[in-house]
């Protein structure tokens, strides 16, 4: 009897623990919008002529594909890359003429890497000995409790989005319930975009 009352009172801890994980990173997701916007904002106020430049070259030395690519390759094998990057350079240079088009592409494609992640997740629990992502934390348990929730939250907070989609595919979360939450992926991008797109105007408004 004792050890089945242990065992409610850790799954009791577990499940608090998580509740606490998905506040804290809801809460993140607010602030992670407001430093982007303040961030994106400064720069775009003080340094208007320079950030245009920087910016305008990075996309005449990339093009729009090599942005698509960094995405592809950052939300499905990287999970530090700050993706914000390629929406301050759509912002900040000529791409702004059509940047809604880019922006549902740059979503787009960031799902796509999310079935490579969710895939790259099912070959490491089948094919290899590799233990990480079986552990208990804050990501897996999300996905644990919260299933399609907690993808969703992935898709919109600062966890990294790769090591959600991998978690995914590792705890065998079915592909549709994964890709219908990683939909969640284009209003996140929207959303970003026009807190960095119209940061500078809101400030140089003000002050």
């Amino acid at each position: 009897m004792q050890p089945n009352i242990n065992s409610e009172i850790k799954k009791n801890e577990a499940d608090k623990s998580t509740d606490k994980s998905l506040k804290k990173y809801l809460i993140g997701a607010f602030i992670s919008l407001i430093i982007v916007f303040s961030i994106a904002g400064f720069l775009g106020f003080v340094y208007k002529e320079g950030i245009a430049e920087i910016t305008e070259w990075i996309t005449n030395k990339t093009g729009f594909i090599g942005l698509v690519m960094i995405i592809l390759i950052a939300d499905s094998l990287i999970p530090a890359f700050p993706t914000d990057i390629i929406l301050l350079i759509i912002a900040k240079s000529s791409l702004n003429s059509n940047w809604g088009i880019y922006v549902l592409i740059i979503g787009i494609t960031s799902i796509i890497a999310g079935m490579i992640g969710w895939n790259i997740g099912t070959w490491i629990r089948e094919k290899t000995n590799f233990k990480l992502l079986s552990k208990q934390n804050e990501s897996s348990n999300l996905l644990k409790k919260y299933g399609f929730l907690g993808v969703t939250v992935g898709a919109l907070t600062p966890i990294p989005f790769s090591l959600t989609c991998w978690t995914a595919g590792f705890l065998k979360m079915p592909f549709r319930t994964f890709l219908l939450a990683s939909f969640f992926r284009i209003p996140r991008y929207f959303i970003y975009f026009i807190a960095i797109n119209y940061s500078d105007r809101m400030i140089d408004f003000f002050f």
